[in-house]
C-alpha cells in the first residue's frame, strides 16, 4: 500500500493519510521503519556539526550594538504593517532601544543615538 500511494510521502503524511483514506492505524515510526526497509525514506544523520564556535562577548557596554528587525503586522490591521528594529548591547545582553520603521533597512536605522 504504501510503495503503490505513498512512496514519495514523508512518514507522517504517509501514516495519516493510511489512516484517513484507508482505515489502516499504524504508528509514524512503523510507517518509517516500513518506508526505510523499503528504500522509500533515508534517516535523517546525527545533528549538524556547529561550524562557528561561540564568540566571546563585547566587555564594554556600547562597544558593540547588533540590530535586529521583526517584520510583522504589530498593530493587527489599525495602521499598517512594519518593522520592530531593536538595539541590543552585546555586552550586557540589555535592549538600548525599540523603534518601528516601515521596513528593515538602513534608513530605519540611521537615527540611533550613540
Amino acid at each position: 500500500m504504501i510503495g503503490e500511494h505513498y512512496c514519495d510521502f514523508g512518514p507522517t503524511l504517509a501514516a495519516e493519510n493510511l489512516t484517513e483514506l484507508h482505515d489502516i492505524h499504524l504508528s509514524v515510526e512503523t510507517v518509517r521503519q516500513i518506508m526505510i526497509a523499503a528504500g522509500y525514506w533515508k534517516p535523517k544523520k546525527g545533528a549538524a556539526i556547529c561550524v562557528h564556535p561561540m564568540r566571546e562577548r563585547r566587555a564594554r557596554l556600547g562597544e558593540l550594538v547588533q540590530i535586529d528587525g521583526s517584520p510583522h503586522d504589530w498593530f493587527e490591521g489599525r495602521a499598517d504593517r512594519c518593522t520592530l528594529l531593536v538595539f541590543i548591547d552585546d555586552a550586557t545582553g540589555k535592549l538600548l532601544q525599540l523603534r518601528f520603521a516601515p521596513t528593515e533597512t538602513p534608513l530605519g536605522v540611521h537615527a540611533y543615538p550613540a
